[in-house]
């Protein structure tokens, strides 16, 4: 014989509670980013004006609780965007004006599937470097100075304004743009957050150094830009970006001169598995080296720079820049 199963009143009581409170926190939503405003060139070291709107809805039951939204932005990391006054960033709305507050990296992004990462480093594994083909971008957080309420079926759009200073480096990059708010968790294209990644190109006018396009996807890459010979290092190549010798051979490999800072030459160019490039996905590759193993560097010895070029087995074909047999170049950043 089966017994009744009877659910206590107070037991439908709390769970009557919890699908209402359930309720008031999912229907408080960030809707939408919009109306983004970016300059398409600036100098180097000139101030720069980024402006967006975010639409945020309530369609809560009542009030929702006081509430910090929380606004990011992607930019080269040579433009060190956190530093100094190097950032202001404001906002106006229907409901008050203020400004934002660099977020602390202790504050973790809840109810994700990266609890313990920071917003900055969530944005990171999440949305990499955007749409920029380069990854050397740092994702920057920060949150409103005051508190807002949303009252059932209110909806604001405030407007929020980013003033950075544009680094030295001559560069084109795609700039991107992140709105959540405490308490939220970060789920991609959820109605806790939004992200807006741009299509356009913004441009250094007259910065120093080799030239870097982040827009263009390159037809091989080393990763990070800025490493000294202690860092590990990646090389990308794609072979199907554009017709080169190589088209069509699935073996590539490295073909790289070193060049320490007191002008020795090391080679390693012998088509052997320690320079051969992975498959990683349809004919584009990879190789990850320690920089002062692969060369064997002595204990007081430190590399300024790889040429390189990408080639199959024997050497007898090469690709270069633009598909040609002129190496690529790194240049290693020194310890401080």
């Amino acid at each position: 014989m089966k017994g009744n199963i009877k659910i206590h009143k107070s037991v439908k009581y709390v769970a009557a509670i919890f699908s209402v409170l359930s309720i008031l926190i999912i229907q408080s939503c960030i809707d939408a980013i919009t109306t983004v405003e970016e300059p398409e060139s600036a100098r180097a070291g000139e101030m720069i004006t980024l402006k967006f709107k975010v639409n945020i809805t309530s369609n809560a039951l009542g009030d929702i609780d006081p509430t910090n939204l929380y606004v990011g932005f992607l930019v080269p990391r040579s433009w060190n965007a956190t530093r100094g006054n190097n950032t202001t960033i404001s906002y106006t709305s229907s409901i008050g004006n203020g400004r934002f507050v660099l977020l602390d990296n202790s504050v973790k992004v809840p109810n994700s599937a990266f609890p313990d990462l920071s917003y900055p480093e969530y944005l990171k594994t999440i949305y990499r470097a955007g749409n920029n083909f380069i990854d050397d971008h740092e994702w920057i957080v920060y949150k409103s100075d005051k508190q807002y309420v949303l009252k059932s079926g209110q909806s604001i759009q405030p407007t929020i304004t980013i003033q950075t200073k544009v680094g030295p480096q001559a560069l084109s990059t795609k700039f991107a743009y992140f709105a959540t708010y405490n308490g939220a968790g970060a789920g991609q294209g959820g109605d806790d957050s939004k992200v807006y990644l741009s299509t356009s190109c913004f441009d250094v006018i007259g910065g120093t150094g080799d030239f870097i396009d982040f827009c263009t996807k390159p037809l091989a890459n080393a990763s990070p830009l800025a490493a000294s010979d202690k860092d590990l290092l990646t090389f990308d190549f794609d072979n199907d970006l554009l017709p080169t010798k190589l088209t069509g051979i699935n073996d590539v490999y490295l073909c790289l001169e070193a060049t320490t800072t007191d002008n020795r030459v090391i080679t390693k160019c012998g088509g052997d598995d320690a320079s051969k490039l992975k498959l990683i996905a349809n004919d584009e590759y990879r190789l990850v080296i320690y920089p002062r193993t692969y060369f064997a560097l002595t204990k007081n010895e430190n590399l300024k720079q790889i040429r390189y070029l990408v080639i199959n087995k024997d050497g007898s074909k090469r690709a270069g820049k633009r598909g040609g047999e002129e190496p690529f170049v790194y240049k290693f950043t020194p310890c401080n």
